[in-house]
Order: C-alpha cells, then structure tokens, then sequence
C-alpha cells in the first residue's frame, strides 16, 4: 500500500489495501492510524467520520469527527452520536457538551436537550465544572419548561461561586417569582453573609421584608435591619 501510495501515486488501490488491513482481525493500531492518516492528509473527511464512528478513537479523533459531520456531511444524528462518545471519555469538557446542546437545540431534540442539560448537573460539583454549569444556566435563560433546571444550575453555580451576586441575584429573582421564600431568604441571607461590596442594602432590605411579610419572623427582620449598614 505504502508503495502504491508514495512511488505510483496510485492512491486509489493504496486506500483499498490500507482499508482491507485495517479492518483485517489482525490489525492493530497502527494499521488503523495509518489508514487515518492517509484519508485525513488527502481530504477524504467522509471515509475518516465514517472509519472513526465504526471503531475505536480517541476524544480528540471523536470531537473533530463529530464537527465534521455536522458542518460537511450535514448529518446531525452522527455528530451527535460521536459527539457523546466523545463525552463519555471526558465528561467535563465544555467544548464537548456545548457542542452536543448546539446539536440537540439544532436538531429540534427538546427531551435529549433538557436530559444533555440535567445530566451536566450531575458530572461533578468541583470548581472544574464552573464552566459547564455556566453553559447549562445561559442555555435555560430562554427555554420553555427548563425552569427546574435553572434553578438547579444557579442554585449550583451560587456556591461554586462562593455564593457571589453573579447567580444569587438570578436566583433570587427565580425564588421570588416562584413566590420560595424560605429559598430566597437563604439565598439573600448568603449574600449578605458574604460581605459582597455588590450586594445592595435594597437586598439587605428586602431579606427583612421577606422575614417580616411572608415568614412572619419579626424579631429576625429587625434583627436584619439593625445590623444592615446604611448606604
């Protein structure tokens, strides 16, 4: 094959004989990278996505054959596939999950959208998956029905955080909605607790409203203004 391919330019028959040895039960992964090479050096992206979506490749083969199906062969349902496998070797990457919400939300796959975005919630509470949760919240900004999961990402995003005004403030605009004052007043309580220089004595104001109107904890709301400092 390499005979073919470097001295007769035949690359047609050398392909041939690189496709037959690297499906051969014999081969091994230098037949297969070999292969790889040869389609991916001459521009033959559709054998290459295909090649890659039947055997094994690594997260870097499996993210770029995922990108090649959607943008060159248009084909949506392989992108997303590859894209996942790509995920299943690390979980965490942002370029891989952001790729498979763009393909879902794309595609029009609404169940596999909001499933993708709860399952991010689960990979992991480290600060490595900051970004993630960050992608999972702007996602749910605008998505009919993914409420449940937005407070889920902002309530993880606050204390990733370090409980700053960055989620709190959505957050609490969420439980305020959702008429969830014992939520918000944990979220406002954190806030305050923070020591934040974002965080207004409007929300401090409003953490005794809540105290003092919806829980019905006078002494506490008191206790809130006493302690707030004046603007």
């Amino acid at each position: 094959a390499r005979l073919m391919e470097e001295k007769l330019g035949r690359l047609d028959y050398a392909l041939e004989h690189y496709r037959y040895a690297a499906a051969s039960p014999h081969a091994d992964v230098a037949d297969t990278v070999t292969y790889r090479r040869v389609l991916r050096e001459n521009g033959i992206h559709s054998d290459l996505v295909q090649d890659i979506a039947r055997g094994e490749a690594t997260r870097e083969e499996l993210l770029w054959a995922a990108l090649s199906a959607r943008s060159e062969m248009g084909n949506i349902q392989l992108a997303s596939e590859l894209a996942e496998r790509a995920r299943l070797l690390d979980p965490l990457a942002e370029d891989i999950n952001g790729l498979l919400i763009e393909l879902y939300r794309s595609s029009g796959f609404e169940a596999q959208r909001q499933d993708h975005l709860a399952r991010i919630l689960t990979a992991g509470g480290s600060a490595g998956a900051t970004g993630l949760v960050r992608l999972v919240v702007a996602e749910t900004q605008l998505l009919d029905g993914a409420q449940p999961i937005r407070g889920l990402a902002l309530a993880r995003l606050f204390e990733l955080t370090g409980f700053t005004s960055e989620a709190g403030e959505p957050l609490a605009a969420l439980y305020r909605k959702e008429e969830r004052w014992q939520d918000l007043v944990q979220v406002l309580e954190r806030l305050h607790a923070s020591g934040a220089q974002d965080v207004s004595w409007e929300a401090r104001f409003e953490l005794a409203m809540v105290y003092s109107e919806q829980l019905a904890q006078h002494f506490k709301a008191g206790e809130v203004i006493v302690n707030a400092e004046l603007p």
